[in-house]
């Protein structure tokens, strides 16, 4: 389906053709990485609703379909809103009902906005004083009780490790959690089917190969937050400056998740869970 098919406010300054197949494969044509774009985004990203007019509001910078970038938080907004207006609840309801509840995952092992199930509170967010490396006020953003309370797809979820491996090894086995499925074997072979691989990502600045909502380190390895022993069919994404990664290698049977409430500049981050991993 075309996005503005369930969202008509989002068909509009170029974004008209963009479909839900590329928004999970980044390829819908707005994405968030100039600087400038994501700053301004940050500012706003806690209000939901000031959120998805901003993002609604974007200007594409290609063709949907025709090329790929890096959505880091754009698209995310539009996913979320998607799956509030097709199930009928909220974001964080429903992703609690549809999977983490058949993974087992109780509310305090994932949370998205609603940080009062938290049974103490988050770590707090640090980051190296090196060269490259993010803000202390970037780190003091993922610290704020008020992100913790808002809901930032994408980028705001709170996580346990255990949490995060249950889901991967959830699609190792076909979409089936310890107390239900989530996705079907077709949709676990769809969303780890190389769907973009052999051009250069706009903003990771090199061909990044991408599933639907993950990479895949089979294809090319660009990416080895998955570690350099992975065998062909692994599939994972790792998040906010390399420091946090989740994979499932379907060769080994293993599924992992490394977190961490650490920042650092993104090639000794790479290095780092890569070593791990």
């Amino acid at each position: 389906d075309r996005v503005a098919k369930h969202m008509p406010e989002f068909g509009t300054r170029g974004k008209e053709r963009c479909t839900i197949l590329h928004l999970l494969s980044h390829r819908g044509g707005f994405p968030d990485s100039a600087p400038e774009t994501r700053k301004a985004l940050f500012r706003i990203a806690r209000d939901w609703d000031a959120s998805l007019a901003f993002v609604c509001e974007m200007e594409a910078l290609w063709e949907p379909g025709t090329d790929r970038g890096y959505h880091p938080l754009s698209a995310w907004f539009i996913v979320g809103e998607l799956i509030q207006r097709l199930d009928g609840r909220p974001l964080a309801d429903a992703l609690f009902a549809r999977v983490l509840e058949p993974l087992g995952v109780p509310r305090d092992g994932f949370c998205l906005g609603r940080s009062q199930d938290l049974v103490g509170p988050p770590m707090t967010v640090r980051t190296r004083e090196t060269k490259g490396a993010p803000s202390a006020g970037e780190a003091a953003y993922w610290s704020d009780p008020r992100t913790h309370a808002a809901v930032i797809p994408g980028a705001g979820g709170i996580a346990r490790a255990r949490s995060l491996a249950a889901f991967y090894r959830a699609l190792l086995d076909g979409g089936r959690g310890r107390n239900g499925r989530i996705l079907s074997p077709e949709m676990v072979r769809t969303a780890t089917f190389p769907h973009v691989v052999g051009t250069r990502d706009r903003t990771m600045l090199r061909d990044m190969p991408w599933g639907l909502g993950m990479h895949l380190k089979h294809v090319l390895p660009s990416v080895d937050d998955c570690g350099r022993r992975a065998t062909p069919g692994t599939f994972g994404h790792a998040g906010h400056f390399l420091v946090n990664t989740g994979w499932g290698d379907p060769g080994r049977d293993a599924a992992a998740a490394i977190l961490s409430n650490g920042l650092a500049e993104s090639i000794s981050g790479m290095r780092a869970v890569c070593a791990l991993s």
